[in-house]
């Protein structure tokens, strides 16, 4: 399987195998069942510590039969390499364990045969080679490999070895020309750059910043290099990675993850093609409720923004998980309504977690398309209603793509862990509220950052931007001189990039560009905000400003203090609102307000659901520019709604629904009954 073939087609399989499950008497019928559920490959694992047990010794029998059942029964194979646990005597002979910041060993973390380490460390980079080399080698020209995937959900542990030190500490000096500099950066008084340790307060913001960046940097080393291994070995398979069920807006950068995390926008650069997971444990309790199911939106649309649309979902849970104590049940429909809605947000493939539910570990007894005996559930009834859809309509779902945004919302890593260390108000809220905010008034948004070419769009919406760095301001600032439409939230740029308060916010350039400077904040519960529209809501913070210059008040609170303010700047503008009305959205859920806020920042929607009570709908186009609907109701109750399309159609043809009556009204409207969580697929003509 080619790249292209990765590109061209759309991949349907399910994990199968992670060592030691499911035992090797039960494959043969797995393999059956798999092939008749109309699935085309299989993930398994490939295991480091189960493989080399002993130095130089390879026992490479269960994957050559795994690999034989999958050539008999015509599926393609996805080889999941993890280093994530390695073998003791790999960890002894490298001394490769995670160092705490007191300088001793973390506790051993031993699962799936070995433990977990950090691959700063030379020598165990060294001592994995050889694996490598003799894995790709073996099974490159299998006639079942479609391709490898190389980590399963990087991430970083905290380390403090001295190769991290060390490599953190050429980091640095890449970044400064001195150690003057870097002093001057940090606000500190280093006397050589040996006295450099990784932050190790949470009072350390800056330090705080700078390792953040280094280690997410670090991973996207890491990556690359595996990448460049199996590569040399096998330059015609894919190699792809996928991230963890949040995507990186999604992640708390602060104190709770020091030194972890990933970056969505690195590491995508390292690979050939992108992943991500879509697991329960994070997100299958947030169907209960919409606001909090923006997390799983916010992980697709991350994905698909980042790849223009070229990703897959690795890992889409297909049962109840007893992980974390997150075991909320998977309810009928469920697991059908995320299968739609990985297609929405333009997958071009899915694999399901897992065949058969785990018998090893914590996540014992969960996530299973099909029973551990081996009979079927009523999520294997829906995979097949799915799968019986999606093969009929072959053509058209993978020719998908999305309609172009002209509404980006910019994403600011630095405001996470300023907003997480200084122990503000919460930034990944912020960013949820704000993409419910759109999500919900069926607005197509692209998630950006610093970097991006943002003259794509026509609108950027900054959720709390306290802190945004000097050259992603500077690309805003010209975003808004070309003609861009600019919503920032309060506190714009209030801190540089390296953690010190600016001297007037909004900062970098900002305050000019508005025309005000902000001298108060007050904290605040829910505030009012009146408008010739109607009335909005802002929580957690008020702003009081001076006027540099005369701008429209287009808002006010309720003591006629300005609220909202319209500037124009070069041939854009800046709408500036003094509060945080993606923190208000995120808490409440609300949609009562949102047709008044989208009016007023003047957001246009392809589709108006009215009235809004929860129904969202996403537009794609197919082959011959015809157009797809999908209509979601993401509430736990029957509801009736009309939608209304900004385009006309002549007729309409139901590619999927459940048990929802819909009917033609008139030449741009269709009124629906939709059941709890349920789904319409509609061909637009």
């Amino acid at each position: 399987m080619t790249i292209e073939d990765f590109k061209t087609k759309f991949l349907l399989g399910t994990q199968y195998y992670r060592p030691p499950t499911p035992p090797e008497k039960e494959w043969e019928n797995d393999f059956k069942h798999i092939k008749d559920l109309n699935i085309d490959f299989v993930k398994i694992w490939a295991m480091w510590t189960y493989l080399e047990r002993e130095r130089g010794k390879f026992d490479w029998t269960k994957l050559d039969k795994l690999l034989e059942l999958a050539e008999k029964y015509d599926l393609k194979v996805m080889i999941n390499i993890v280093l994530d646990h390695i073998p003791y005597w790999a960890q002894v002979e490298a001394s490769a364990w995670i160092i705490k910041p007191d300088g001793t060993k973390r506790s051993p973390t031993r699962i799936y045969g070995g433990d977990t380490s950090c691959w700063d460390n030379l020598k165990l980079r060294e001592l994995v080679i050889p694996f490598l080399k003799e894995l790709v080698r073996r099974y490159r020209n299998s006639i079942s490999l479609s391709s490898w995937d190389v980590w399963n959900e990087p991430d970083n542990f905290e380390c403090y070895c001295k190769y991290t030190i060390e490599k953190y500490i050429n980091w640095l000096k890449y970044k400064f020309s001195s150690l003057e500099e870097l002093n001057e950066n940090f606000g500190e008084a280093y006397s050589s750059w040996e006295d450099i340790q990784p932050p190790n307060h949470q009072e350390m913001i800056t330090p705080y910043i700078f390792y953040t960046k280094f280690r997410m940097e670090s991973l996207a080393e890491q990556i690359k290099w595996i990448y460049s291994l199996v590569k040399t070995e096998d330059p015609s398979h894919p190699v792809i990675t996928h991230s963890h069920s949040w995507g990186t807006p999604n992640v708390d950068l602060g104190v709770a993850r020091l030194g972890a995390g990933w970056d969505d926008w690195l590491l995508v650069k390292e690979v050939d093609y992108y992943g991500t997971s879509l697991h329960s444990m994070y997100y299958e309790s947030q169907h209960r409720n919409p606001k909090d199911f923006i997390r799983t939106i916010v992980n697709l649309e991350t994905k698909r923004s980042i790849t223009k649309g070229e990703y897959i979902v690795s890992e889409l849970t297909s049962g109840i998980t007893r992980h974390k104590n997150m075991n909320v049940q998977i309810k009928e429909k469920e697991m059908l309504y995320n299968l739609w809605l990985c297609i929405a947000h333009n997958t071009k493939g899915i694999i399901m977690w897992q065949f058969k539910p785990e018998r090893y570990t914590v996540e014992a007894g969960g996530c299973g398309l099909i029973n551990m005996d081996g009979t079927e559930n009523y999520r294997t009834e829906e995979f097949r209603s799915f799968v019986k859809a999606f093969k009929e309509n072959e053509d058209i779902f993978t020719s998908l793509r999305p309609i172009k945004s002209k509404v980006g919302i910019f994403y600011s890593m630095h405001s996470s862990i300023v907003a997480s260390v200084n122990r503000m108000l919460n930034y990944q809220d912020a960013f949820h509220g704000a993409s419910y905010m759109l999500w919900m008034n069926n607005i197509a948004f692209d998630i950006v950052r610093s970097g991006d070419d943002l003259e794509n769009y026509s609108l950027i919406y900054l959720p709390m931007p306290i802190c945004i760095s000097q050259s992603g301001a500077k690309d805003l600032l010209r975003f808004v001189e070309k003609g861009g439409t600019l919503i920032s939230e309060a506190g714009l740029c209030s801190y540089e990039e390296n953690g010190f308060f600016s001297v007037r916010v909004p900062g970098y350039g900002f305050s000019e560009a508005v025309g005000i400077v902000e001298r108060e904040i007050i904290p605040e519960d829910t505030l009012k905000i009146k408008t010739n529209f109607g009335d909005i809501y802002g929580l957690g913070e008020r702003r009081f400003i001076e006027f540099l210059k005369d701008c429209e008040i287009i808002g006010e609170f309720e003591d006629k203090k300005p609220a909202i303010i319209n500037c124009r700047y070069g041939l854009g503008r800046i709408i500036y609102i003094l509060t945080y009305p993606s923190l208000f959205y995120e808490k409440t859920g609300d949609t009562e307000s949102l047709n008044t806020l989208s009016r007023i920042l003047e957001l246009e929607s392809e589709i108006v659901v009215d009235p809004q009570t929860g129904i969202t709908c996403r537009i794609l186009y197919a082959l011959d520019n015809k157009k797809i609907l999908f209509i979601f109701n993401n509430i736990e109750k029957e509801t009736e709604n009309y939608i209304i399309l900004k385009d006309k159609f002549r007729k309409m043809r139901p590619i999927f629904k459940n048990f929802s009556d819909f009917e033609m009204i008139s030449f741009d409207s269709i009124k629906v009954h939709m059941g709890p969580k349920e789904v319409l697929v509609l061909e637009l003509q």
